[in-house]
C-alpha cells in the first residue's frame, strides 16, 4: 500500500509526497498533493496552493494555516469571505483541543490555560469546514497524515470522469469505477504504480489481477497509472484474441494541476 501525507518525529515533520511526470521538485509535489486532496474536501475547506510558499512550508504547517484562516483574530483574515457558522458544542471541544496541542504559536495562545483531555475522541457530528481540515490530520492526540495513494487517486479519477460524462452514468465501487452508458460498460482501475512499457514484464501479475476480474458485462477496461516520461501513449494489453473486452493501460495526465502556482510567493 502506497501512502503519502506527513508525520511528526523526533527530527521534525517527514513528509512522504507523490512523484509523477513533471511534478519532481518538492514544491511541485507539495502542490499537486494539495489539489489531490480537494477532491475529497467541501468547497469551503479546499487549498488555494497559490497561498502559501510551497518551497519552505511544509504539509503540516499548510494545513494548520488554513484551519487558522477560519478565524478572526490577531492579523489573520478568512481566506474566502463567507455568512458566520453556528459553532456547536462539538466544534468547540475540538477546536480547543486542537489549538492546545498545536505546534503554531498563535493557536497555543488561543488555547491559553487549556489543558488537553487524555480520552479525545473525534466526533461524526461536526459542521464547520474547518473541523474538516482539523479531522483529517489530527486524532485527537497528535498531528498526522498518511493517506493511502490508490485510494486517493481513484477518488480523483472517480471526480474528473464525472466531469467529461453524465454523472448518473459513472459509479465508484472501489477499487473499480464503472461507466455505463449507450456504448457499452468500462472498467477503470486506478492504480497508483510507476509502470512503462519496459517495466510491464516485472508488474505482469498485476496485470493477471485485473484480467482475471473481467467479466462478461465489461466491455472495455482501462489500467489507469500516473504518467511518465517514458509513458505517455495508451498501450493496448492483448491477453486473449477471442476476447471481446478491450483492455489498455493509460497514462494519466494531471492537468488540473498548474505548476506555475509553485512559485514563491
Amino acid at each position: 500500500m502506497r501512502k503519502s501525507g506527513f508525520m511528526v518525529t523526533k527530527r521534525g515533520v517527514r513528509e512522504v509526497l507523490p512523484k509523477t511526470y513533471k511534478f519532481d521538485a518538492v514544491a511541485h509535489r507539495r502542490h499537486l498533493f494539495l489539489k489531490m486532496v480537494n477532491f475529497t474536501l467541501a468547497p469551503e475547506a479546499r487549498f488555494n496552493p497559490k497561498r502559501y510558499d510551497l518551497s519552505r512550508e511544509n504539509l503540516r504547517l499548510i494545513f494548520t494555516k488554513k484551519i487558522l484562516s477560519f478565524f478572526q483574530f490577531a492579523n489573520f483574515r478568512p481566506e474566502k469571505s463567507a455568512p458566520l457558522k453556528r459553532i456547536l458544542t462539538d466544534e468547540s471541544l475540538l477546536f480547543r483541543q486542537f489549538f492546545a496541542l498545536s505546534h503554531h504559536p498563535k493557536a497555543r495562545w488561543m488555547a491559553k490555560g487549556i489543558v488537553p483531555k487524555q480520552d479525545f475522541e473525534i466526533s461524526k457530528r461536526y459542521r464547520h469546514p474547518a473541523c474538516e481540515l482539523i479531522a483529517t490530520i489530527f486524532d485527537g492526540r497528535e498531528t498526522k497524515l498518511m493517506i493511502d495513494l490508490d485510494r486517493l487517486f481513484a477518488k480523483v479519477v472517480y471526480e474528473r470522469i464525472k466531469l467529461k460524462n453524465d454523472p448518473k452514468t459513472v459509479s465508484m465501487e472501489y477499487p473499480y469505477i464503472h461507466i455505463r452508458n449507450g456504448s457499452g460498460t468500462t472498467r477503470v482501475v486506478p492504480i497508483w504504480k510507476s509502470l512503462s512499457p519496459e517495466s510491464l514484464p516485472r508488474h505482469r501479475r498485476m496485470i493477471d489481477r485485473q484480467i482475471e476480474k473481467l467479466d462478461t458485462e465489461v466491455d472495455r477496461c482501462f489500467v489507469v497509472v500516473p504518467k511518465r516520461d517514458d509513458f505517455r501513449r495508451h498501450l493496448k494489453i492483448v491477453y486473449d484474441k477471442d476476447s471481446r473486452t478491450e483492455m489498455k493501460l493509460v497514462p494519466y495526465s494531471f492537468t488540473f494541476c498548474d505548476r506555475k502556482g509553485c512559485r514563491k510567493r
